[in-house]
């Protein structure tokens, strides 16, 4: 019983990759919301997004699309430094252009198995 316990925690633990992307894509689009909507008080926000989004950048460079990544990258980095300068409109901008990124690299991924 202890090992079949074992066997199901680990390929929990495992997961589907498209899975574990498209979850930290949807924590970076909603800590994006939050940040555009309260660009006064982002930082806190723009920098959890930020590490999200290097979760996820990191996931999708396994899957070999740098690309995807390196915009990811960017787009959360530039959203921090906004929130770090304190730039309300900065903000707002970066804010929804990763919600925007985050959004049609969500798109681009092979549907779910059950979706087929």
């Amino acid at each position: 019983m202890r090992a079949v316990w074992i066997l199901l925690v680990a390929a929990v633990a495992q997961g589907d990759p498209l899975d574990r992307i498209r979850g930290g894509l949807y924590r970076v689009d909603a800590e994006a919301h939050v940040v555009r909507l309260h660009p006064h008080q982002a930082w806190d926000r723009a920098q959890a997004a930020q590490r999200e989004a290097d979760e996820v950048v990191e996931q999708l460079q396994k899957l070999k699309l740098f690309p995807e990544a390196a915009a990811l990258h960017r787009e959360a980095a530039e959203l921090a430094e906004a929130a770090r300068r304190e730039e309300p409109e900065d903000v707002r901008t970066h804010a929804a252009r990763l919600e925007i990124l985050v959004r049609s690299l969500d798109d681009r991924l092979p549907a779910h198995d059950i979706a087929r």
